[in-house]
């Protein structure tokens, strides 16, 4: 696991990793079915873990791209998940696997059309999910990866069941801003851990597109962000500063950053964290 450096006062915690194993979706029973958003059926299953529950329940959030249910990230965080006695639900987005409709790219331009389909076919496996027999309702978390860090904060500020959020390697930024971001370092090559990247990049001035800060700040629910350091999609500095902005303002959030950890953050053992955070806010 990582090794902790200490805490700030805004909550932001400093850990170096040097090892991890992802383990895949372990056995035990398992359900499912399809889940509606409109005109558009989505294909989850809903691992248990051994037991009779009922058990607190971890809805997957995935991130951009063909994301299925069973890719293999997906299956090695459901395993994780299950190790600390969740009933984990994963889902094909649309357009993807055995789901219906058609997979969304998301853009600043179309953010604030896209990022409320997410949450809404979210939200619809949510719903699907918690009516089913060995889940505890009163107990449930969000976690997904990247690009569910503009979507999963609408889904919890939607349904109040929604526990806790954790974020994978996704930040606290606006789409339109992050998209400059990766234009500036995977299309015009800047190196993004270079403070003249950081200085051009506070240039911009186009549109925000979906902000994701107010459901943040104004949830009543515990977030928890984890960052790597060598995550070239992802700009550390404006992203912890954000988080104290927002804690500033009430939010409770908490961030932990990998300085070795790259984007999605393989080989990164934060998993006792997320751990440690669960415990301390009760959800184990």
């Amino acid at each position: 696991g990582g090794s902790a450096v200490g805490w700030t006062r805004f909550g932001v915690m400093v850990a170096f990793a040097v090892s991890a194993c992802d383990s895949g979706v372990e056995p035990g029973v398992r359900d499912g079915g399809f889940a509606r958003n409109g005109a558009v059926a989505l294909r989850y299953v809903v691992d248990f873990p051994d037991g009779e529950g009922p058990f607190p329940v971890v809805v997957y959030g995935p991130g951009s791209g063909e994301v299925s249910k069973s890719n293999s990230m997906t299956q090695g965080h459901a395993g994780e998940w299950l190790s600390l006695g969740y009933a984990v639900v994963r889902y094909d987005k649309r357009g993807v696997g055995e789901s219906g409709g058609d997979l969304l790219s998301l853009s600043t331009a179309n953010s604030h059309e896209v990022v409320p389909t997410l949450a809404a076919d979210m939200r619809a496996v949510l719903n699907e999910a918690l009516s089913l027999p060995r889940i505890d309702a009163e107990r449930v978390g969000l976690f997904g990866v990247s690009q569910a860090n503009w979507y999963m904060p609408l889904v919890a500020e939607a349904d109040p069941r929604v526990d806790w959020v954790v974020v994978l390697t996704g930040g606290l930024i606006p789409v339109g801003p992050k998209n400059e971001w990766e234009r500036l370092v995977f299309v015009e090559g800047r190196d993004p851990f270079a403070e003249s990247t950081l200085d051009e990049w506070a240039l911009y001035d186009g549109p925000l597109g979906w902000d994701q800060r107010p459901a943040v700040r104004d949830a009543e629910r515990p977030y928890l962000y984890l960052l790597g350091g060598r995550d070239r999609g992802v700009p550390m500095a404006p992203n912890l500063e954000e988080a104290e902005a927002l804690r500033a303002d009430g939010a409770d959030l908490t961030v932990l950053t990998y300085p070795v950890g790259e984007h999605l953050m393989p080989l990164v053992p934060y998993w006792f964290e997320i751990e440690d955070w669960l415990g301390e806010i009760g959800a184990l």
